[in-house]
């Protein structure tokens, strides 16, 4: 869909000014599927019905993170797969529930979410064909109005969402269409969700296989260094290239911007960018779901294109309207992270519009956050003050396609070969790990030894001396995550290594 901006700018104090912010309709030719269209796809309607498949802890631990299945999904996966993306995520300081749900309403699954959330829930991701709310809007900023998927009905879960009209508000006609179309009362976000859908893609199993794979090849190796990120402005948004690279750079310091006019194309692109090793790329370019239309030239990135590059960047902020609308077959959003053996998570519109204050995005992320606590807290300051129909015409067709518990800051960066404490076997153990404001470890070595401890970037954080076979040490003041503590005897014995997880 294009969009032009005319210019942004910030208001007094934290307001966003959307008034000279102007949008335009989609690409010629191209016509968004309807809520009805799509529903021709899809289940009809059954009751509600929650079964645990496994979690993560003991069974009076309050879930705090639900993985949300497909009924009959889980177990085409493997269990296997999947508890070990239930500890991968548990590593965070998350206790995690995944269950298998029957196709219900909406409204159903949200109460499950509500009921959750009162007993301690944070987050969650739904994998596979699950129930999708569809909104209505008279849009503020383009000549008509809009339908379409708004995964933000799972995060609100105490505003009110309400049907009270057949067709847009601006048509007059009371009535109930099954299309979300007025908004009120407290409107910001409870918990953070992604999703995973691959059907309309390719094989589904195949598919979802593959990306948990890759999430945890990257929990466990990560990226090496330089870690750096590219911030690709098409025409229409140059002129704020340097602004949205700063925001960028709450995240990933080492941000390239390019926004020079002559430069974006389709060639440059799929040619120069998408090929370079980065590890975030953030394009703002006209786009629909199955394409990025380049201003020089009007030529066309197309979904196809993306999947034979095979990017190696893992993660996407897509400026590029309607890329995220995971109801439409082929979906671009989906062809990044899910047809891409590297790709981990995306944001992005399933409408026009895209994400804008991008720094209450990154910050939060930039201070060890998981991208799910990113875009929450980035809601949460699009409704403080309200949500505006101009927040609501830019901002309500906004989702995180992938698994939202995925910290980007905590990617590896890389320790040379004869440095690294995992290179050597294991002599060291940790008692009671997790650990909650000690850890103990036993060094199976009386003698006296250096205890060298890394955090999961591969920074040494901390040394002391250890001469006994037992070793306490005080993790009260060390984030929530993943550390290597290594043993080195000063007697010239092999050293040793072992991982702990520390939880608040």
């Amino acid at each position: 869909m294009l969009i032009l901006l005319s210019a942004l700018m910030l208001s007094t104090g934290s307001e966003y000014d959307y008034s000279r912010v102007v949008m335009t309709t989609y690409p010629e030719g191209y016509i968004p599927e309807t809520m009805e269209e799509w529903q021709t796809t899809q289940f009809l309607p059954v009751p509600l019905i929650v079964n645990t498949f496994l979690k993560t802890g003991s069974e009076s631990d309050e879930t705090s993170f639900l993985v949300i299945f497909e009924n009959g999904l889980a177990p085409a996966v493997g269990s296997a797969l999947i508890e070990q993306w239930a500890t991968d995520i548990s590593c965070n300081g998350l206790t995690v529930e995944v269950v298998e749900v029957t196709y219900s309403t909406p409204e159903e699954l949200k109460n499950y979410l509500v009921d959750c959330h009162d007993h301690g829930l944070e987050g969650a991701v739904l994998v596979g064909d699950l129930p999708v709310a569809w909104s209505m809007i008279d849009n503020e900023f383009i000549d008509s109005s809009e339908e379409f998927p708004s995964d933000y009905f799972f995060m609100d879960l105490n505003g009110s969402w309400q049907d009270l009209w057949i067709g847009y508000p601006s048509q007059g006609t009371p009535g109930q269409d099954g299309k979300y179309d007025t908004w009120s009362g407290e409107l910001d976000p409870e918990i953070y969700i992604g999703r995973i859908l691959t059907s309309n893609l390719g094989d589904e199993v195949s598919l979802i296989t593959s990306y948990l794979n890759q999430n945890h090849s990257w929990r466990d190796e990560g990226d090496t260094e330089p870690l750096q990120a590219l911030c690709y402005v098409d025409d229409d948004w140059a002129y704020w290239g340097l602004d949205f690279q700063q925001d960028m750079q709450l995240l990933y310091p080492n941000t390239d911007l390019v926004n020079d006019n002559e430069v974006t194309t389709d060639s440059d692109y799929e040619n120069i960018r998408l090929p370079a090793s980065y590890s975030w790329i953030s394009p703002f370019v006209h786009s629909c779901p199955y394409y990025h239309l380049w201003y020089t030239g009007m030529y066309p990135t197309y979904n196809y294109e993306v999947v034979a590059i095979q990017p190696p960047a893992h993660f996407y902020n897509l400026f590029a309207c309607s890329n995220c609308r995971f109801t439409t077959s082929d979906y671009m959003g989906g062809s990044y992270v899910f047809l891409n053996t590297n790709g981990l998570a995306a944001v992005g519109s399933t409408k026009s519009g895209a994400m804008l204050r991008f720094g209450f995005f990154y910050e939060p992320m930039g201070n060890d956050g998981s991208i799910g606590e990113g875009f929450s807290d980035w809601w949460n300051q699009i409704t403080s003050n309200g949500f505006t129909g101009s927040e609501r015409s830019w901002h309500l067709g906004m989702t995180l396609l992938g698994d939202p518990t995925l910290v980007p800051s905590m990617a590896f960066v890389s320790v040379p070969e004869d440095e690294n404490p995992l290179s050597e076997s294991v002599f060291i153990s940790v008692v009671s790990n997790p650990c909650c404001g000690t850890a103990i470890f036993h060094t199976g070595n009386m003698g006296e030894s250096l205890l060298s401890i890394w955090d999961i970037s591969g920074r040494l954080i901390d040394e002391m001396i250890c001469n006994s076979e037992e070793f306490l040490l005080d993790v009260s003041t060390y984030s929530t995550g993943i550390y290597l503590v290594e043993l080195l005897p000063v007697d010239g014995a092999a050293r040793s290594c072992t991982m702990f997880t520390v939880l608040h």
